[in-house]
This record gives C-alpha cells, sequence and structure tokens, in this order.
C-alpha cells in the first residue's frame, strides 16, 4: 500500500485505482489496512502474479512499480506485461534502491554473512552468466531495462532521505519491517532466538559507532524512473 493509497490520493474519487501482490497474506493486510483508513472507494487490492497480469491490454494510464522489480524470476517478462495492461502514451514508473546504499549500510550485509553459514562457492560458469544480468542500481541500468522493454522518454531521478531514529530499539525494529527482515528471519532459523540475539548485540555495537547525537541515521538513496509506452508499431 505503499505506493498504492498516495496514487489513489491522487487521483481522487473519480479516478480507480488496483494494486496487485503475488502474496495473498499481503492482500489481505493490504484490504484490512485500506478499510481501517476508510480508502476502499476507489482502491482494490488484487492476488496476482505480474508476470502473467489479469487485465486487457490498455488498461491503465499508469503503472507503478515501487521496490518490486529486481524480485522477479522473468524480468522481462514482468516488463512486457505492464507495457502491455498500458493505455498508448500511458506512463510507467518504478522505483529501486540506488548503488550508494552499499556505501552506507554495506557493513550490514558483512555482518550477517558471518552468522550464516558460508555459501556454495560460485561456479566459473555462474559467475560469467550473471555478467549479463539486468543492472537495478544504477542510471545507466535502469534505463536499458526501460528502454529494451520498448519504453520511450525515460527519464531516471535520483532522491536522498535522511531516516534519523532515536535509539537502537527503534532502528532495530525498523529492520523487520522492509528487505532486512529475510536475513534475519535467515539467522535466527539458522541459529535459533539466541543466534538472533547474539546479532542483535553486535547491530547495537555498531550503531552505536555511528550514532550521532540527534540519533541513527540511515540514508536512503533511490533512483526513480520514468517512462512513457510510446508508439505501439
Amino acid at each position: 500500500g505503499a505506493a498504492l493509497i498516495p496514487a489513489a490520493e491522487s487521483v481522487g474519487t473519480l479516478g480507480r485505482v488496483i494494486g496487485v501482490d503475488l502474496s495473498e497474506i499481503m492482500v489481505q493486510e493490504t484490504a484490512k489496512e485500506l478499510a481501517r483508513l476508510g480508502l476502499s472507494s476507489n482502491i482494490e487490492v488484487r492476488q496476482m502474479d505480474a508476470e502473467h497480469l489479469q487485465f486487457p491490454d490498455q488498461s491503465f494510464d499508469y503503472v507503478l512499480c515501487a521496490f518490486g522489480i529486481f524480485f522477479f524470476p522473468q524480468l522481462d517478462r514482468a516488463m512486457a506485461e505492464f507495457r502491455r495492461v498500458l493505455k498508448p502514451n500511458g506512463r510507467i514508473v518504478v522505483t529501486t534502491w540506488e548503488k550508494s546504499w552499499d556505501e552506507h549500510w554495506g557493513w550490514f550485509d558483512e555482518l550477517v554473512k558471518t552468522h550464516l553459514p558460508p555459501e556454495p562457492e560460485t561456479s566459473e560458469s555462474a559467475e560469467s552468466a550473471s555478467a549479463s544480468q539486468p543492472v537495478f542500481d544504477t542510471p545507466e541500468g535502469l534505463n536499458a531495462i526501460l528502454n529494451e522493454a520498448g519504453f520511450a522518454n525515460i527519464e531516471i531521478v535520483f532522491e536522498e532521505t535522511d531516516f534519523v531514529y532515536a535509539t537502537e530499539e527503534e532502528h532495530w525494529s525498523s529492520l523487520w519491517s522492509h528487505g532486512a527482515r529475510v536475513s534475519l528471519e535467515k539467522i535466527e532459523q539458522a541459529n535459533g532466538a539466541d543466534g538472533l540475539q547474539r546479532f542483535k548485540a553486535d547491530v547495537f555495537t555498531k550503531t552505536q559507532s555511528i550514532k550521532q547525537t540527534d540519533g541513527i541515521h540511515q540514508l536512503i538513496p533511490v533512483l526513480f524512473a520514468l517512462a512513457t509506452k510510446g508508439d505501439v508499431s
């Protein structure tokens, strides 16, 4: 609902917004939140695979994909579906993390590695294949993805926001609200509750070392990509 609700507010009562998610539970939770906010009149949520959208051609003026394109097993299929359901000259907007994220918070991923069993070594052939994988965290990479999908008038915008957490516990709680949760769950599964507590203690040690007088600062660098469907020739 992070993109869904602002989109509904933008189009107003005369517009209509549909949100889709692969997870039925996420759809249910979003529907509950919409009902709680009293915003269900022009919003609908459906369980659906974005690589196989169940909508007719040229159904939408806009397609929004917030921090999702790097999860698709078949990115080309998803992008083709986004383009298919857009009306002529319809707009697509996608967001991804920008590469400087690793500069600010690479320590977290490195710390996770010390609390998990080592991953199997990657074969040379797999490494060479990865070289041709799409790049999501640079303007050039995002431009290439949209261009290859047939979109035009591509514009990439960079924005960075500084989140400040007053305490180590507040920052720790935030980790459970986004993609970092996957790492936390893996550590707990591998090492149990005690292992997760040891990891938490290490995170606290690190965040205490970078904490400023007003709290723990976390820079969030984001790329926004905007493009047009263009001609359907």
